[in-house]
């Protein structure tokens, strides 16, 4: 996907929290991995379970691009709304790839 770097908001305030975001970033990933297979297999509370450890670990860390589409996919899950949820965790994968510990 095409556009800005997604970075870390709070560096800038707190540079000890680099070891923290460095962390994050390098398991996000996984996460979204998390999040697509259990979208697939239809497991909407660990669906649900998933997006929300996201939505605080990426508000905590400085990523409000990250903690709003996450908090939608929870509320997607919530719902169990299959097309919405699809849509979203698509964008999800999409962004992963903008996101970085700071920009280049």
């Amino acid at each position: 996907m095409t556009g800005a770097p997604i970075v870390s908001e709070i560096l800038g305030d707190d540079p000890d929290l680099m070891p923290l975001v460095e962390r994050f970033v390098a398991r996000l990933p996984v996460a979204v991995t998390k999040i697509r297979t259990q979208f697939d297999a239809g497991n909407w509370q660990e669906l649900r379970e998933a997006a929300h450890d996201l939505k605080g670990t990426s508000g905590n860390l400085g990523f409000p691009t990250l903690m709003e589409l996450a908090h939608q996919i929870e509320q997607s899950a919530v719902n169990q709304s299959v097309d919405t949820a699809a849509k979203l965790i698509d964008d999800l994968e999409l962004l992963l790839g903008r996101v970085r510990v700071q920009a280049a």
